[in-house]
Order: C-alpha cells, then sequence, then structure tokens
C-alpha cells in the first residue's frame, strides 16, 4: 500500500538537508500512541532481526541549496509505503488534521492520494525513489567495527537485497521461491546522506529486478535493501527501461 502527500506552504519551505530523520519523525508521530510505541520500540520481529516494514521517498519539489539548507518553492511531494496497511492507513488518518509541522515550518495537507499498485512481472524494470543501501559490520584487528557500504557492482550489495527481502517474505507470511536478481541499467549514481549523525552511503538509478515476482512485491511495499525506515530503499515501477 502506497501514499502520495502533498505539503504546501504560502512561504519557502526551508529544510536542513539531513531530513530524513524529520520525515520518519512525521511518520511516526500521525500514528496512534499505541501503535506507534509498538513499531518504533519492536517493529516487526525475526529471530534477533527487527523490521519496521515501512519506507519512504525523498522530498520532490523546485529546490535551491543554500550550504546545509534546502529551500523549496512552496510545495514538497513524497511517497510512504508499507506492505501493512494499518500503517498506511493510520498515516493517512493523522493527515486528515490538515496541518503539519517540519522543523519551522507549518504546512498545509494540500492532498492524500492512495497510488495504485502497478503489475509486477519479472523481469520489471525499477527506479529509485530514494537510494538504496546495503552494508556489513566488519570486526578489525584492533577490535573496533567499521561499516562497510556496498556498491551494486560487488556481490554482496545483491545477495543482502535478496535475503533481506526472504526475511520481509517471511513475517508477512508471503509464499516465494527465493529467487532474486537485480541488475544495474546504466550508471548508478552514488550520495551520501546523514542519518541520526551518521553518514550512510547509497545509490541512486535503474535496475532490472528478476525472480519471484511476490519477492519483487515486497521490495516495492516494503523497500529493498537495509535502513527502509529511515528513507532508504523505496522504489518505482518503470514502464520501459
Amino acid at each position: 500500500m502506497r501514499v502520495k502527500i502533498t505539503l504546501s506552504s504560502e512561504e519557502k519551505i526551508l529544510l536542513t538537508s539531513a531530513y530524513n530523520r524529520v520525515i520518519q519523525g512525521l511518520i511516526y508521530s500521525l500514528l496512534e500512541s499505541n501503535f506507534r510505541n509498538e513499531l518504533h520500540d519492536r517493529g516487526f520481529s525475526l529471530g534477533k532481526r527487527k523490521f519496521k516494514l515501512f519506507t519512504f521517498s525523498r522530498l520532490y519539489g523546485n529546490f535551491i541549496r543554500k550550504g546545509n539548507i534546502i529551500e523549496f518553492d512552496r510545495k514538497i511531494i513524497f511517497f510512504v509505503s508499507s506492505p501493512v496497511e494499518k500503517i498506511i492507513e493510520q498515516i493517512s488518518k493523522g493527515l486528515l488534521n490538515g496541518k503539519v509541522q517540519l522543523e519551522t515550518n507549518t504546512l498545509d495537507v494540500e492532498s492524500i492520494d492512495f497510488v495504485k499498485k502497478p503489475t509486477i512481472t519479472s523481469p520489471i524494470y525499477i527506479r529509485t525513489l530514494s537510494p538504496i543501501t546495503t552494508y556489513s559490520t566488519l570486526y578489525l584487528a584492533n577490535g573496533s567495527k567499521k561499516t562497510y557500504y556496498y556498491s551494486p557492482h560487488e556481490d554482496e550489495f545483491m545477495s543482502i537485497i535478496r535475503s533481506n527481502l526472504i526475511k520481509k517474505a517471511t513475517i508477512l507470511n508471503v509464499m516465494n521461491k527465493g529467487e532474486f536478481q537485480l541488475e544495474p541499467v546504466n550508471k548508478q549514481r552514488e550520495v551520501f546522506l546523514s542519518f541520526k549523525g551518521t553518514l550512510v552511503r547509497g545509490w541512486i538509478g535503474t535496475f532490472k529486478a528478476t525472480g519471484d515476482v511476490n519477492l519483487i512485491s515486497v521490495g516495492y511495499e516494503a523497500g529493498l535493501g537495509c535502513k527502509n525506515s529511515a528513507g532508504f530503499g523505496m522504489i518505482e515501477v518503470m514502464n520501459d527501461a
């Protein structure tokens, strides 16, 4: 389930460039308190792993950058997606209040539009709406830890995405054959985004997805890769490459 949210203001909208945490905070604030606490603190568990099972896009609109500040021209659009209908339903209900606060901006909720899910086939071409990130925590000789982020041209990038999708499908009781491949199309762009003080490396661009259509569908709704609830891994289906 997916929703397109349009927010507007009579003035310019000023946001820090590291706005993912702000959008995540808005999403949680729109949920009913008991469900919000449950989702934030426990999420959906599989063994020791916890998943929030939602993702969101970057902000879209006309803008200019002024150092660490992004100045939007009075309107922003973003998408939120989840295979858990309750999450999208409560977000949409929360937006009916008509106004939201993003940093110093008080914004009007101009529209809330539910996005029809496309037909998922294999192969299918997808485009990122927020960067895809995959990583491993490595232990160095001195005992310290280091996070290593993979590029789409490393085997681990794809294997982590596939393993992650299978875990999500298991939580959601979605039958699948465990088959999934993701092939970069054209040149991918590397981006670095700050989230809660940590610089996260991700990739945006176009990919060709093949394999089990149920796994591809889970990726469409819950996001690909890691840190989905922090605004990473949201995709949309393209009509062609």
